[in-house]
């Protein structure tokens, strides 16, 4: 957990600029891009290990590895995208237009990693 508030609070950094920048989000501060990043952090937290919790290790491995962490993957700019919607009271298209900038190369580099 000391992990993804030190994350979010660096990120929080960056979000603030992505959303002043280049999504135009006039919201947009240093406070609540933490709160986004925060908020997504922790709530694809639960969501994975709700999904991987209690499941048999057999039964994952026999699914395609590859499929099942690029769906995983997605997970996270979601989250980024509907908090960043709520959090800074801006339009989809705003909130999708800063978040990915970085969830696609994040989509990109879990699938280069499980590619191998």
């Amino acid at each position: 957990m000391v992990t993804v508030v030190i994350a979010s609070l660096l990120g929080g950094l960056i979000l603030k600029r992505l959303a002043r920048g280049i999504g135009k989000i006039e919201t947009a501060n240093y406070k609540n891009s933490f709160l986004v990043c925060l908020i997504s952090n922790v709530s694809t937290m639960i969501i994975v290990s709700s999904i991987t919790s209690g499941v048999d290790p057999g039964i994952l491995l026999s699914f395609n590895v590859f499929t099942g962490m690029i769906i995983l993957s997605l997970i996270l700019p979601v989250a980024y995208i509907i908090a960043g919607k709520i959090i800074w009271k801006c339009a989809w298209r705003q909130s999708l237009k800063v978040n990915i900038i970085w969830g696609i190369p994040w989509i990109l580099s879990i699938a280069f990693l499980y590619l191998k």
